[in-house]
């Protein structure tokens, strides 16, 4: 498998030096393109180096990365809707999840509201268990809710507003306890949230409802 024409073993710079002259190449597999002719391990594998190279520090290319992280939301989706899981345990093991939430509270508003409104639609449309006690698990959302949000501008705060709905919407007796946070050193409320205790454990269940 090679990116852009590149093996694996050339160097960022390399690979993004000859980025321009390949865009045109590439740009159709993000529109246009069926899911089904996406749908395979060898492809996911390249869209995850894609995603590394236009999140680097030198290269950022915020237009990629918002590409990439709408198409890996839709891909999530399509292996659902066919009950195959392996779109799923691929994003476990890139840690995904945890990328997606960094995203969510990078500096950058194009980026930032992709990754919301991603985090917002697999967290409403998932129907396995799995699933969804994965994306609510290891204390990524209580982390991304305790961070002080810049919610000033529109094209944050409607996405920010509609993923804690969807949030309040998965909070069931099975789901609760994934919100419990029982970390030694739990993460601080934003100055104007009061902090919320539940049996010891700090809890962002009261600020959902809030």
């Amino acid at each position: 498998m090679f990116l852009w024409g590149k093996g694996y073993g050339s160097s960022v710079a390399d690979v993004a030096s000859s980025s321009s002259s390949s865009s045109s190449s590439t740009s159709s597999t993000y529109e246009g393109d069926d899911l089904a002719d996406l749908y395979s391990p060898s492809y996911w594998v390249e869209l995850h180096e894609r995603m590394l190279l236009a999140r680097h520090p030198r290269f950022y290319d915020a237009a990629e990365v918002v590409k990439i992280v709408h198409l890996i939301t839709q891909l999530l989706l399509y292996g659902e809707g066919l009950q195959d899981e392996r779109m799923f345990e691929f994003f476990g093991q890139k840690d995904l999840l945890l990328t997606f939430c960094q995203m969510a509270r990078e500096p950058r508003p194009l980026v930032a509201c992709q990754a919301i409104q991603s985090l917002s639609l697999l967290l409403f449309n998932t129907k396995q268990d799995d699933m969804l006690h994965y994306l609510l698990s290891r204390n990524l959302i209580n982390d991304f809710l305790f961070f002080d949000m810049d919610v000033d501008g529109e094209e944050i705060r409607d996405p920010y507003a509609n993923l804690l709905r969807t949030i309040a919407m998965r909070i069931t007796p099975g789901t609760a306890p994934l919100f419990l946070d029982h970390r030694k050193v739990s993460p601080s409320l934003p100055p104007s949230l009061p902090p919320s205790t539940l049996q010891g454990s700090s809890c962002s269940i009261d600020y959902l409802f809030s």
